[in-house]
């Protein structure tokens, strides 16, 4: 990604102890005293000077079909308003109270989701939630935390592009890009995925001062949210977690600086489509970055800053799925008392989890298998997931939220009555805590006719007349239709040298509902035919010719 200063900075001042190094709009040396020094973001004025986010991994453990698994999710949070420094009078909470903030509001936030919106089973693993002792900036923690109820059926927990949420007051610490604020938590646990960036894979930080660059290993962090497939709108999260030391001569003036304690992360403010080549283009001012450091020089005590910083130019995120590599750019452009200074921020990671993709099946009609309806199977191993971590798979009735059918099965067995409609929806799990759901319609129907029985025999005598048949009808769905049984006509014919010679008036004949009496067989090798019919409550109609034949006495 790039990022570079404003052309218009708007003047800030932001330092823990005095002397500051930031990069952003301006760079600026600054040392204690020097009352003429300025540093510069181009942002709006209301940017935080202390730490306002903790990152804490929570990990749930248990048993899915006979198997210990394990399901890990770390957030980065924003701390809550009487934690956060900058806005409880400057006092740092300590890591006691940040795990407690853990325990008391995260955890449970993170329970009800994975329970209520993938499977209640998960409510028998067992859950723990650690705060890491390192904590930072993120300029979105100061704004309001956009608060969303979870829905009833998890719906706004779907879909990349959803406001995710829930009632209790916790927020990650990342840009919401479908509003003016921080993303509510539930953002990280659908739809996401996570890159590992390593100095191994060539991740870097270089500073270029007048000509002149020095370039250190680091490690770092990327989230994607969205589909990773052309089309989709995703966003990003970066973070770096180690960048080795600095060491300048004469930078600023001053002989021997050591920049040391370097971090940074970057969020979206918007999301950009992910193209066919597997970039996506952010125009300006859809980052947001903050970080900072801090400067050691042997005539002065250590001194720190952060800084906050948005994009002038496209910021261009590059995805290689088939060899599972994410690559992020970023460049800050500043001012070193008049000497262009870049920081390049180079991350290369590797795609370590995707989410999982869920699929429940083509809608489906199931033929009834009695009037009680059908039993019938459903099935959604063909979800997948990239990684091939799905931990638990479950299928719930009516709403993503509704009851539970088997417990952890891809393929359950259920019933519907007659003519009912039901959805169910499969949810997967995969073990960073990515949660993903399909549904499909079953319909039981009655798409058979009923099947008639004509009771006749292939031929009879002259002299058995008269004689009666009575048909009668069977439903597999429906034992009422046999009631419905009618003869609805009948034909009397003589078939010689290929002609059909009519004898209805021959044949004398009598009809009573399903009987049907030959009173007169109108002569040997007479033919004669009735046609049957039969109905369901469905509306299925069969139909069904009978017929006997005149045959010589003695043949």
């Amino acid at each position: 990604m790039t990022i570079q200063a404003q052309s218009t900075p708007t003047a800030a001042t932001l330092w823990r102890r005095g002397a500051l190094l930031t990069f952003g709009a301006a760079l600026s040396l600054c040392t204690v005293g020097n009352a003429g020094c300025q540093i510069f973001f181009p942002l709006n004025e209301k940017v935080a000077s202390e730490k306002n986010a903790l990152e804490a991994r929570i990990t749930a453990t248990g048993r899915v079909q006979g198997q210990d698994e394990e399901l890990v999710k770390s957030f980065r949070v924003c701390m809550p308003e009487d934690l956060n420094p900058n806005q409880n009078g400057g006092i740092e909470p300590t890591h006691a109270q940040l795990t407690d903030y853990c325990n008391a509001v995260l955890l449970p936030i993170a329970k009800q989701m994975l329970q209520e919106c993938a499977a209640q089973e998960l409510k028998n693993f067992t859950y723990l939630c650690d705060v890491t002792p390192a904590t930072f900036l993120d300029v979105a923690c100061e704004e309001t935390c956009n608060i969303v109820t979870l829905n009833s059926d998890c719906s706004n927990l779907d879909t990349a592009t959803a406001v995710f949420g829930l009632a209790e007051a916790a927020c990650l610490a990342e840009q919401d890009p479908q509003a003016d604020g921080p993303r509510p938590i539930g953002g990280g646990m659908a739809k996401r995925s996570t890159v590992e960036a390593t100095a191994a894979l060539g991740s870097t930080v270089t500073i270029v001062r007048g000509g002149s660059a020095q370039t250190q290993p680091a490690d770092g962090h990327i989230e994607l949210t969205g589909d990773l497939f052309p089309g989709s709108p995703i966003s990003f999260l970066t973070a770096l977690s180690h960048v080795d030391d600095f060491h300048f001569d004469a930078l600023g003036g001053l002989a021997d600086a050591t920049l040391t304690n370097v971090f940074a992360a970057s969020s979206n403010t918007a999301t950009a489509v992910l193209g066919d080549s597997g970039q996506a283009v952010f125009g300006p001012s859809t980052t947001l970055t903050t970080g900072g450091g801090k400067l050691r020089i042997p005539i002065s005590p250590d001194d720190s800053a952060q800084f906050a910083v948005g994009n002038a130019e496209d910021v261009v995120a590059t995805i290689d799925l088939a060899n599972k590599l994410c690559t992020l750019d970023s460049t800050a452009v500043g001012d070193d008392d008049g000497t262009t200074v870049e920081v390049i921020t180079h991350l290369v990671g590797t795609l370590v989890n995707q989410p999982p993709q869920a699929d429940a099946g083509a809608d489906e009609v199931v033929e009834c298998t009695s009037a009680d309806g059908a039993s019938f199977v459903l099935d959604c191993g063909g979800s997948t997931d990239p990684d091939g971590n799905i931990v638990a798979h479950q299928w719930r009735v009516a709403s993503r939220t509704g009851d539970e059918l088997g417990i952890f099965d891809s393929m359950v067995t259920t019933s519907l009555a007659l003519d009912a409609t039901e959805e169910y929806y499969c949810n997967v799990v995969d073990a960073f805590a990515q949660m993903a759901t399909d549904s499909k319609h079953v319909t039981v129907a009655d798409s058979t006719a009923p099947t008639i029985s004509c009771n006749a025999p292939a031929t009879i005598l002259p002299s058995q007349a008269p004689i009666s048949f009575m048909a009668n009808a069977e439903d597999t769905c429906d034992p009422t239709a046999g009631g419905t049984v009618s003869v609805i006509g009948f034909d009397c014919f003589l078939e010689h040298k290929g002609k059909f010679i009519k004898k209805t008036e021959s044949c004398v004949v009598g009809v009573d509902g399903a009987t049907f009496t030959i009173l007169d067989s109108g002569g040997v090798k007479t033919k004669i035919t009735w046609t049957v019919t039969a109905s369901d409550s469905s509306g299925n109609i069969g139909v069904q010719e009978c017929g006997v034949i005149i045959a010589k006495p003695g043949a």
